[in-house]
């Protein structure tokens, strides 16, 4: 219960920061897609797996650059 609880308030906090246009850019993405697999996941497994394989999120931050890196020109 105490999991289910950490990952809900994780999520609300996403939420939260993306409604009021904050930037999220710093946060371990990562952490918060896992977090909301297995939220669906409680909710239905079935739906768990279709949105696993149907999702961009993994390639999406793959493909990001990393805010703390060097410009170079």
């Amino acid at each position: 219960m105490k999991d289910l609880h950490q990952d809900l308030d994780y999520l609300r906090t996403l939420r939260n920061r993306i409604a009021h246009h904050e930037p999220i850019f710093r946060r371990h993405l990562e952490a918060d897609a896992a977090s909301i697999d297995r939220l669906v996941g409680y909710i239905c497994p079935t739906t768990a797996v279709w949105m696993r394989d149907h999702s961009r999120v993994p390639e999406v931050l793959r493909m990001r650059v990393d805010p703390n890196a060097a410009m170079t020109f």
